[in-house]
Formats: C-alpha cells, sequence, structure tokens
C-alpha cells in the first residue's frame, strides 16, 4: 500500500520529517501547500470550509490577544517581531484542516512512527554511545534539536505507540500492529528517558491514565499501569543524579555537588509577580526575559542574568499576556480537551485515543514547559488534534 495522491505523499513526506528541525517540518509543509495548490489547478478546489472547527474562534481570540499584549506591553517593538509565531499556530490549523479533508492518507500513521522511530533511534544511540565514552550526568539524548524539545515529542509519539496497542487505524490490521506498537513504545521510552524532561515524562504518565480511564477493558490494569508509570518516572529522575529532583528533596545536594533543581518555583513566583503588576495584558510577548532581572536578583546557567521563560506555560502567558492572554489560552486548551475527550468517548479509536492522551500530555508538560511556545512539539500536538477530528469526520456517528 502506498500514497495514492501527490497530497498523500506531501502529507506522507511532512510525517516522517517533522521530529528532526523546524526546517525539515517548515519544508515539509510546505510541499503540503504546494499539493493542494497543484490539485486546484487541476480542478479540485481545497474544501476552505474544514477550517471552520472548533479550534478556529479560540485561536483567533488567542491571536488577537497576544496583539493586544503586544502593542500594549513595555516594548511593542519586539513583541511585534514574534507575533507571526502565534499566527503560525492558526496557519498550521488551517491547512491541516483543509488538508485532511481533502486526503487522510491510510499510510500517515505509518510515516509518523517512521519518523519518530529514526529519531527516537538516533536519541537512544546518541546516548549510549556518549555515555561509553564519556559518562557524565549531563548527557541528555536530543537528536537534532534540544533535549527539552526531543523529549516532548518522545512523549507524544509514546502515547500513539501506546493508542496503537489498544486501537487500530483505520485500514491497519492484524498482529503486527501490536508488534509495532510495542517497538515503538519501547524506543521512544527509552528515548524519553534518556532525555532526562521530567515534564514530558510526566505528561506521557498523565497522558497513558487519561487513556486507561477511558476504556472500560483496561481499567482493570489501572493499578498496575499506575506502578508501572511511577517507577519510571523515579528511575528517569534518579538516572542523573547531577539534576535529581528527588536527591535534592532528600538533602544530597552538597554531596553530589548538584544544581539548584527548585530554580523554577522562583522563576514561577516572578512570573505571578510580573502578571499581577501588569494585570490586564502582561509585559507583552516576548518580554518576559527582559523584566526579570527587575524582579530577581541572580545569575543563571552560563552567568546569564536571566531566562527566556518561567518553564510554566500559564504562569509565563500570564506575565507576558495577563488575564487576557490568560482567558484565551484557557480557552483554546479547554476547547481542545473538551473535543478530544467526546471525540474518545463517542468512538475510541486510534486517532481518537492518541489525541485525547496526548492533550493529556500536553496540559501537563505546559506545566514545567512552555510547549505551546516550541514549534516542533506545538506543530506535532496539532497534527495529532487534527488528525483525530478529520477521523472522527469520517467515523459513522
Amino acid at each position: 500500500m502506498t500514497p495514492s495522491t501527490p497530497l498523500a505523499w506531501a502529507l506522507c513526506g511532512f510525517a516522517c520529517a517533522m521530529p528532526f528541525s523546524v526546517a525539515a517540518a517548515n519544508i515539509g509543509w510546505g510541499v503540503v501547500v504546494a499539493a493542494l495548490l497543484w490539485r486546484w489547478r487541476r480542478g479540485e478546489a481545497p474544501e476552505f470550509s474544514a477550517v471552520r472547527g472548533p479550534l478556529w474562534l479560540p485561536l483567533w481570540l488567542y491571536l488577537g490577544a497576544a496583539l493586544a499584549s503586544d502593542l500594549l506591553g513595555v516594548d511593542p517593538a519586539h513583541s511585534l517581531r514574534t507575533f507571526n509565531q502565534d499566527a503560525h499556530k492558526l496557519w498550521i490549523a488551517a491547512l491541516l484542516s483543509v488538508s485532511f479533508a481533502a486526503d487522510f492518507p491510510p499510510l500517515f500513521p505509518a510515516a509518523l512512527a517512521a519518523g519518530a522511530s529514526v529519531a527516537a533511534s538516533l536519541g537512544v544511540l546518541q546516548y549510549v554511545f556518549q555515555w561509553s565514552s564519556a559518562p557524565t550526568d549531563a548527557l541528555r539524548a536530543h537528536g537534532f534539536v534540544h533535549p527539552v524539545t526531543f523529549g516532548e515529542q518522545m512523549a507524544i509519539f509514546f502515547l500513539g505507540a501506546f493508542a496503537l496497542a489498544v486501537a487500530s487505524p483505520r485500514g491497519v490490521e492484524g498482529r503486527g500492529r501490536r508488534v509495532a506498537a510495542g517497538l515503538l513504545g519501547l524506543l521512544s521510552a527509552a528515548a524519553l528517558a534518556f532525555s532526562n524532561t521530567r515534564g514530558a515524562i510526566a505528561g506521557a504518565a498523565a497522558g497513558a491514565a487519561a487513556i486507561v480511564l477511558l476504556l472500560p477493558r483496561l481499567k482493570r490494569y489501572a493499578p498496575a499501569i499506575l506502578c508501572a508509570a511511577v517507577a519510571f518516572v523515579c528511575a528517569a529522575d534518579l538516572m542523573h543524579p547531577n539534576r535529581s529532583l528527588i536527591l535534592q528533596l532528600l538533602g544530597e545536594n552538597e554531596r553530589l555537588h548538584a544544581g539548584d533543581q527548585t530554580v523554577r518555583l522562583k522563576l514561577w513566583e516572578v512570573a505571578l509577580r510580573v502578571g499581577r503588576d501588569h494585570l490586564p495584558t502582561g509585559v507583552g510577548v516576548n518580554n518576559y526575559r527582559a523584566v526579570l532581572p527587575r524582579y530577581l536578583d541572580r545569575t543563571f546557567e552560563d552567568s546569564q542574568r536571566s531566562w527566556g521563560t518561567a518553564h510554566n506555560l500559564y504562569l509565563h502567558q500570564f506575565a507576558e499576556r495577563g488575564l487576557l492572554g490568560l482567558a484565551a489560552l484557557g480557552w483554546l486548551l479547554w476547547t481542545m480537551s473538551r473535543r478530544a475527550w467526546a471525540r474518545a468517548a463517542r468512538a475510541p479509536g486510534f486517532w481518537s485515543l492518541w489525541s485525547w492522551g496526548a492533550t493529556a500530555c500536553f496540559l501537563v508538560m505546559n506545566m514545567t514547559e512552555v510547549a505551546l511556545q516550541t514549534e516542533l512539539v506545538w506543530i506535532l500536538m496539532w497534527v495529532v488534534w487534527f488528525a483525530g477530528e478529520a477521523d472522527a469526520a469520517r467515523t459513522p456517528a
């Protein structure tokens, strides 16, 4: 079975390329645009009405709140330079909606799995070879991207493997499905652990729990799955003693000469103070770094006097976008969650379960990072979520 149209080929190529770099993802969606234009030239007009889905209005309001924060912040010119990053979320949502309405290739899950497997394998080998030559707690698997971005990608791919183990994508049957799910699950779990991205690890556990609690046949395994998830989270943390939150809480920091793992609590506190001081629309997008030294007198890694994010999406956007931005963010994430849950509860198939689990994961990982502002992570999240929407449109009621 191979893709049957140029658009199907383009979508599968985009899925394969997406995990590796922003450039690869951009080339991928550019090819998808070209394929859509080719269809249009041949007389198959895009189904533009597909963009008016559940997220259309929340995304527009999120963009409007971002613009208000940009214009009313402490440095509008600096903020407006990054406005395109928020507009890009709306553009990719529209592109995926129209593309999936035109052609939703059966091989799309396999293409995603292929890209994920290569990226995960690279990260695992990277970690193993570096550890064998120069063991150090600083090692983190990262593929071609930042370790945090890599870990968040692997968490979402792990949930895809988990969903594949319990449900078949349309047109994919047989025992090979569970073998593929097992292999991808092991690879992505290992890569996730080696990335030492704790928020992503917790997110993967939350996403798996969300899937389990939705399926009655899996509820009897919930205690065992919970124990395995807790053990995995603890083991991944202890693999890197110098970055271990558990060991710090046990008072082992001085003995290990480890860094302070609670510094993000100070960043959270500053974000709250900044948000309270600029309550309506915040200090402006991309201005947290500029105002941080006014609220916190300390140095960070490499003797930096400031830090780019609050390591918590909700507090970070409260600081930069105020109550207006926080309300827009809340509506966007609430709509995503409610719709993903409704799809999975109505028809618990592969795409609906993955979308629901990934959404739960996304909400949790954003408690310690800003995944919604990390292009390769939110694009992957958009792909999974809008694929779930496209699959639901093709599933009989």
